[in-house]
Formats: C-alpha cells, structure tokens, sequence
C-alpha cells in the first residue's frame, strides 16, 4: 500500500520491493496487489491518473481505496480473493 499524499507511489513501490529482494527475494516471486491508499483527499486525486499510468508502464494494475470515505473497498477484497 503506498500513500500517495506523501510522496511519488512508484518510487515507494520500487522501495518496497528493493527491501524485500534485500530481505529474501523469494517475496518477489509472490502474487502482489499495488494500493494507493487516501484516495478522498484532493491532492491525491490529482495523482491518480498519472500513478496508474506510472504502474502500467510496468504491467502493474492499481486498485484505489479511502477507508475514511469507504471507497475502493470492495474492489480491493475482490482483488485479493482472486490472488487467494
């Protein structure tokens, strides 16, 4: 999950995954879903379309949640029951 309002998600993405590969990059391997999280907040709707075309550069979907404004919700259980 990465938070949009505090900074670029594809950088925090690329983050995240270095620190898995330095962890135990069999982490890699797994099935994975990219969250962009705070979804209601202006600034970060801004971001939205540029984020997913960012994500889609490197075959990566992104599913959009705000649990303050319960949005994205569904989508993202829908989404993690298909990896299940």
């Amino acid at each position: 999950m990465s938070d949009p309002a505090h900074g670029e998600p594809l950088a925090a993405y690329r983050t995240i995954r270095g620190e898995l590969e330095t962890y135990n990059p069999v982490f890699l391997a797994r099935p994975e879903l990219v969250v962009l999280t705070k979804c209601d907040i202006p600034e970060v709707k801004q971001q939205l379309d540029a984020a997913r075309r960012d994500f889609e550069k490197i075959g990566r979907s992104v599913v959009t949640v705000s649990a303050a404004g319960r949005t994205g919700l569904e989508s993202l259980l829908r989404e993690a029951a298909k990896l299940l």
